[in-house]
């Protein structure tokens, strides 16, 4: 349907190579995959190295439930998790888990005879089960379940039922440092009050990650591809960000260098996840939605149905340059019902949405005041 269009045979090309965590070896095949599509373009490059920690799930046997009836209940470890053999226990419910600064959804704990903690479940209470980074380090293994368990769950203890599980789990987590952001300078101008037009090409390690967020990755390319530079009133640094599903390791690193380099941008646009749906989200700081008002009468255009979400929530790579003291502006078409699951595979819809966030985006650059 689309063969012809290359923002298209890119995308697929990253899904190809994929699920793509940090540290893994599709992920570094995407990487010199970038430099070299970037090449093709007649740009150059620019690499920056920063430190991280990998984790990579070699083992997990799936999550049994022995009571109150058998069961293999739907679940994935949380990206952060340790590992555990022959966990065995009681279910209790004991408080919440923070979720990216965003959500707090409902944590249990695995308990033996004693009471002692032997590992962690959440929760996610309005949705189907996915895999989740977690924000704090954890001594105990941590799984994720959807609605669907959590709802039973709840209904067994109301019964005074209880709730008896038991799991294995191997993890594997290594101080690395070969995470890299790339970027390409899209114009000749002083880089002093650069607009930065990023998105991450990670993705989490149970997904192809169409949507989360090979979208983006594959819009930046077109854009590198199809703006010209001369017609540019603004300097522009576009900025494919890493290892952004562990906890936002590149943008953070990018931020730090801008900072130490005396060079934070004038603003910050971040395309994270360009879903099927019909409404584009802006999640904004005030002034830059005030600033991009000349770019309303395109959006509108383009996304007859769109919100703004100020202030922007934390949950992607605008967020060090927010708390950088940096404009910033989020572009996401949500889509939770596939996000980091392995329902999360290309679609028309998709497609149809990222070449109308390109239009969108080039205009915002092209005739930035």
């Amino acid at each position: 349907m689309h063969k012809k269009e290359k923002m298209y045979e890119q995308w697929l090309k990253i899904l190809h190579h994929s699920p793509r965590p940090a540290g893994s070896k599709n992920e570094q095949t995407i990487k010199n995959w970038l430099k070299a599509a970037i090449a093709e373009e007649g740009y150059e490059a620019s690499s920056q190295k920063f430190p991280y920690t990998s984790w990579q799930l070699t083992y997990f046997s799936g999550l049994k439930q022995l009571h109150p009836v058998k069961d293999t209940i739907e679940s994935f470890p949380a990206v952060g998790s340790t590992s555990a053999e022959n966990i065995h226990g009681y279910v209790q419910r004991i408080g919440y888990t923070n979720i990216w600064d965003m959500y707090k959804w409902p944590r249990y704990a695995v308990v033996d005879k004693e009471g002692s903690v032997l590992a962690y479940i959440t929760a996610r209470p309005d949705g189907e089960v996915l895999s989740q980074t977690l924000l704090e380090e954890w001594a105990f293994p941590h799984l994720i379940i959807g609605t669907s368990t959590y709802s039973k769950w709840e209904e067994s203890f109301r019964k005074g039922e209880k709730v008896v599980v038991s799991f294995s789990l191997e993890t594997k987590m290594e101080p690395r440092f070969d995470g890299e952001n790339i970027s390409v300078s899209l114009s000749n101008r002083e880089n002093k009050d650069a607009v930065v037009v990023g998105a991450h090409y990670d993705s989490m390690y149970n997904t192809r990650g169409a949507y989360d967020n090979a979208s983006g990755t594959a819009v930046l390319l077109e854009l590198i591809r199809t703006i010209k530079p001369e017609q540019l009133p603004v300097h522009v640094n576009i900025v494919f960000f890493g290892s952004e599903e562990l906890l936002l390791s590149g943008s953070k690193a990018y931020v730090q260098s801008m900072k130490e380099k005396r060079e934070m941008p004038r603003c910050m646009l971040n395309i994270d996840g360009i879903g099927r749906g019909e409404v584009l989200e802006s999640w904004s700081t005030s002034n830059i939605e005030r600033k991009l008002a000349y770019a309303d009468l395109e959006k509108r255009k383009l996304f007859p149905n769109s919100s703004v979400v100020i202030p922007p929530p934390p949950g992607s790579d605008h967020h060090p340059f927010v708390k950088a003291g940096c404009e910033a502006l989020m572009l996401t078409v949500n889509d939770q019902e596939i996000i980091h699951t392995f329902k999360d595979e290309p679609d028309t819809n998709i497609f149809e949405n990222m070449k109308k966030v390109v239009k969108y985006v080039k205009f915002i650059l092209e005739n930035y005041k």
